[in-house]
């Protein structure tokens, strides 16, 4: 097994189809992030994203 990080998901160039709707899920995930008085770090944590790369149920 590779111990690479994976770069995100989502390869998104200005002026593409879902760049607005990418921006929305990124403010969403945001407002809610801080509502619940997460840091991005403990956010990543409480949906099992590791340091080194993603933990839990993912390949």
């Amino acid at each position: 097994m590779s111990e690479s990080v994976d770069e995100a998901g989502w390869d998104v160039e200005p002026g593409d189809e879902i760049e607005s709707i990418v921006q929305a899920v990124g403010r969403l995930l945001k407002v809610c992030r801080e509502a619940a008085g997460l840091t991005v770090p403990e956010l990543a944590e409480a949906l099992g994203y590791g340091v080194h790369g993603r933990v839990g149920c993912w390949p």
